[in-house]
């Protein structure tokens, strides 16, 4: 069963209708992709204790060693327009369960923008990654943006089949020979 995925050649607005997406994971589980609240720091600080340090690399781009209520406030706290953070959750025992999130960094120039997603490990293979990357590469055009980017390890295959079947393409990082650099033309 493949993840249901919203309509991506519609021109999207550049903010999610309403509180966000419903959309339904490959394993039929429905997923709430929305933006970040500020309110939402207990639960970015839940799905971070979760993550393997592999899951909290891609959350960061790098290795953050104990994840803190500080780091939780950081990542919930989006209020610069440069910067669009969401996240992806479930319904489990009657509460919301964060098991992904994504967001980007415009550039300073405003045509291009560095996106980073990270999913929880019980939660991989069943869409959460694709539905998130399918919005944010949404808001990013909706809003004008021409590139995105993604930094990664060239030793991720997992993470490569994903950007490759979005459409980036793949080169070797020029700054880090241990690192792939993927790019997509809005």
């Amino acid at each position: 069963m493949r993840a249901h995925q919203s309509n991506l050649k519609a021109v999207r607005p550049e903010r999610p209708p309403g509180a966000g997406w419903h959309d339904t994971l490959a394993d039929g589980t429905p997923v709430l992709i929305r933006p970040v609240r500020k309110q939402d720091a207990s639960l970015e600080r839940a799905f971070l204790r979760h993550l393997s340090e592999q899951g909290r690399h891609d959350r960061f781009v790098g290795v953050v060693q104990a994840p803190s209520d500080a780091v939780a406030q950081h990542l919930t706290d989006v209020q610069r327009e440069d910067q669009v953070a969401l996240i992806a959750l479930v319904q489990r025992d009657g509460r919301d369960v964060e098991i992904g999130a994504g967001g980007y960094f415009r550039t300073r120039d405003g045509n291009a923008c560095h996106a980073a997603i990270a999913v929880d490990d019980a939660w991989r293979k069943l869409g959460v990654g694709t539905l998130l990357a399918h919005h944010l590469i949404g808001m990013a055009r909706a809003s004008g943006i021409r590139r995105a980017y993604v930094a990664d390890p060239v030793v991720r295959g997992e993470h490569h089949v994903l950007a490759q079947s979005l459409g980036f393409r793949s080169r070797p990082d020029p700054e880090d020979p241990a690192a792939t650099v993927f790019e997509l033309e809005l």
